[in-house]
């Protein structure tokens, strides 16, 4: 198997239920840079939210965060290549919030911002490991700052309902997804892990073919469905799994580790 490429979501693949890096998956990506393959993290994750998994980001690769939004070259200094929400749909996206009396979380210039603090919010930053600021104005925040990702952050059986409603909203030109069960994110429509993957394929003069994704929610498939070998996690959406080539095991099994070593490094692969 001729793979040049490893693009790795992060939240439900490369860590664990914990949100942890297993030593085992450590060991794993460093083998692969001894290999000489290119390691990309393809994640929702800001480069902020990156900092507390150094053993990551000392892999010296491109990472590829906000959904596709933003790809940061192997230095972690530059931005090589991104997508920003216009303002137009990014204030449609509020207003949305507003109808649907949901949580709002905005993202600009790798800070994240509420439209109210509450319990979930507060949960959201618990897990992100980063301050949440309530704006008082949206509307005036939205128009005065570029933003990178909005996100509604809900109940489960909302975040279904919001998708199924946004899906029927004509001339709503925006890339939309939930990255779990309790997230709908919304980015620029050109914003994409699979966009990302492609402009990282010219960087680098190589072939879709020559590409491995690993992945377990639905801001994944479209990754899943570009390379030329997706593997989805056992604990993946069902409705993820059917793009992948190979299913692996769970997270907490060290499936990514698994399929590597099974792809990888077996002689008889």
């Amino acid at each position: 198997m001729d793979i040049k490429l490893i693009a790795l979501d992060m939240d439900g693949t490369l860590l664990n239920s914990r949100h942890e890096l297993s030593p085992e998956t450590i060991r794993a990506l460093y083998k692969l840079k001894e290999k000489g393959i290119i390691c990309v993290i393809c994640t929702g994750r800001s480069i902020a939210g990156l900092e507390k998994f150094p053993e990551v980001l000392d892999l010296d690769m491109p990472v590829i965060t906000f959904n596709g939004s933003v790809i940061i070259d192997s230095d972690k200094t530059k931005i090589l290549n991104a997508f920003l929400l216009q303002k137009e749909y990014a204030l449609k996206i509020w207003q949305l919030s507003e109808k649907y009396n949901t949580n709002l979380i905005i993202w600009s210039d790798n800070k994240p911002y509420c439209n109210r603090i509450n319990e979930q919010t507060l949960f959201y930053s618990k897990v992100l490991k980063m301050p949440l600021v309530e704006i008082e104005n949206v509307q005036d925040f939205i128009e005065n700052h570029q933003i990178t990702k909005m996100m509604f952050f809900d109940h489960e059986n909302k975040i279904k309902d919001f998708k199924s409603n946004i899906s029927k909203i004509k001339d709503f030109n925006v890339n939309y997804c939930m990255s779990n069960q309790y997230m709908l994110e919304f980015f620029n429509v050109q914003a994409s892990k699979a966009n990302a993957l492609d402009f990282l394929r010219r960087y680098y003069n190589i072939t879709p073919e020559q590409m491995m994704a690993f992945g377990d929610g639905e801001n994944d498939i479209d990754m899943l469905d570009y390379v030329g070998f997706g593997i989805v996690m056992e604990n993946a959406l069902d409705s993820v799994k059917v793009h992948g080539k190979y299913i692996t095991k769970t997270n907490d099994e060290d499936g990514v580790a698994f399929a590597i070593d099974k792809f990888i490094f077996s002689e008889n692969i």
